[in-house]
């Protein structure tokens, strides 16, 4: 059941990210942006499970969870500002 909603979870991904980008992002410059935001989460997907696990081995599972919980926050306050500014323009 969990490789069914992961795997699920990433084909969805492969398709909405392009769709809410160009939401967001003007026609012309749509490649250029789109390079720019798959290598952040290319960087995010090496880097994340690294620092998590130092932070885990460190402190403990209580700190991971919390930070993982206050980028989610802000992933999600960050998508409702470029929405509001997006229905702006």
């Amino acid at each position: 059941m969990f490789v069914l909603l992961f795997g699920a979870g990433f084909g969805v991904l492969n398709i909405a990210r392009p769709a809410l980008l160009g939401r967001f992002v003007p026609t012309p410059v749509f490649a250029a942006v789109s390079g720019q935001q798959a290598l952040a989460v290319q960087f995010g997907r090496v880097v994340a499970p690294l620092a998590v696990g130092a932070l885990i081995t460190a402190v403990g599972y209580g700190a991971g969870f919390t930070v993982i919980a206050g980028c989610v926050l802000a992933a999600a306050v960050l998508l409702v500002l470029a929405d509001r500014a997006a229905a702006s323009t």
